[in-house]
């Protein structure tokens, strides 16, 4: 039973960091393709 926790909670906290990862990337991207749109004039309203 004890290494079936252990492995839950090293599960769980790969799923978290994965996550995290994906969220992290989420945000850059928007940014970028926010930055993208103003630098092209392609922006909302054009």
């Amino acid at each position: 039973m004890k290494a079936l926790e252990e492995e839950n909670a090293r599960l769980k906290k790969l799923l978290a960091e994965s996550m995290m990862d994906v969220s992290t990337l989420r945000e850059m991207l928007a940014k970028t393709s926010d930055a993208r749109f103003k630098e092209d004039g392609r922006g909302l309203g054009h």
